[in-house]
């Protein structure tokens, strides 16, 4: 399987070991013949044409663009191809004539968690590929076990809350804030028409703070940037996860398919999760994780699990193995070949 000239977390982190760790296919690196010229990538010469010994699949994935991708694609008519588009969003990114299918982690359209249906790609042949987890967060959560076994936090969820002036902001749209006798209640009022993601974090938040919520509680990002916090494990986001009971996580607005998910399950933390419409294979909700239908949904579930602690540890324990055991990269690669119909 040759992979052609692009980097990115996809292929860095699940592509590379997922072919690495899979007995079905190994990679053949291949003179491509594609450059960057004016800006424009751009065919040069040595071209290979038509299929080269031992190579049975390329894969085109979509962070290296649509006009670099047809290239590819035109270099190597004779192979089998598939495209891995991975992007943020469920729009399809790129389109390359004469492929076997694609791949989407999202293919849902959601806003302000509300589930408005699946996509269709027609005439393409789509098909969903959720994120799986990466093999070094999963060493190094594993590791982080080893060394202190001891889960000594009752709650985290790693976004950030709304801050009080979001929440005077958030208010001011919606209502008249002189109806109300105090700014506590202007946002309990104005809550439910903020983004979701910050609902959970913020609605954790003012239940430790104005309801004697005592538990132990992370609550926010252990990283300023995304895009750094990405490249390697961040030892202090591993190590809070191995030592939480519960990790409260939820889909990005817009669309289906982060990399929490998984990371959260391969922790071995009872995972509370916001409802998905494609939810990756085989997670039974009670059984692996725990499904809740809004923010105040999501608190009333906490609230019970933090009294059944051995429940919710039996049932953080099954998300585990059975993410460990049917969710890494090799299961993902593996999933596309079959898909493809290429082993």
């Amino acid at each position: 399987m040759p992979l052609p000239g692009c980097t990115g977390d996809e292929v860095d982190k699940i592509v590379r070991p997922g072919v690495e760790m899979s007995d079905m296919c190994e990679f053949e690196i291949l003179d491509h013949g594609v450059k960057e010229i004016d800006g424009k990538p751009t065919l040069t010469s040595p071209v290979t044409q038509g299929h080269p010994n031992d190579v049975d699949v390329i894969l085109l994935h979509g962070i290296m663009g649509q006009d670099r991708a047809r290239l590819w694609r035109n270099q190597y008519p004779d192979l089998p191809c598939f495209v891995l588009d991975y992007k943020d969003g469920n729009k399809m990114h790129m389109t390359v004539p004469n492929v076997r299918c694609y791949f989407k982690r999202s293919m849902a359209h959601r806003h302000l968690n509300n589930n408005l249906g699946i996509c269709s790609y027609d005439p393409l042949v789509v098909h969903h590929s959720s994120y799986c987890v990466r093999e070094d967060i999963l060493k190094a959560v594993d590791e982080q076990i080893a060394q202190n076994p001891i889960r000594d936090y009752h709650v985290s969820c790693f976004f950030d809350p709304y801050e009080e002036k979001r929440y005077m902001g958030a208010a001011k749209s919606h209502y008249d804030l002189n109806k109300f006798h105090s700014f506590r209640t202007s946002i309990e009022m104005a809550i439910g028409h903020s983004d979701f993601r910050r609902l959970c974090p913020t609605t954790l938040k003012l239940a430790r703070e104005w309801y004697g919520f005592k538990h132990k509680m992370h609550i926010g990002k252990t990283h300023k940037s995304c895009v750094e916090g990405r490249a390697t494990p961040q030892q202090s986001y591993v190590n809070i996860m191995a030592r939480s009971r519960i990790i409260v996580t939820a889909q990005p607005d817009g669309w289906e398919g982060d990399y929490r998910l998984m990371e959260a399950l391969s922790s071995g933390a009872l995972v509370l999760h916001n409802k998905m419409q494609l939810p990756p294979k085989g997670l039974i909700d009670g059984v692996h994780w725990v499904l809740y239908d809004n923010h105040m949904d999501m608190l009333d579930k906490v609230y019970h699990y933090s009294n059944m602690a051995q429940k919710a540890a039996k049932i953080g324990q099954a998300g585990k193995k059975y993410v460990t055991e049917n969710h890494r990269p090799k299961h993902r690669v593996e999933q596309w070949l079959r898909a493809a119909n290429i082993h």
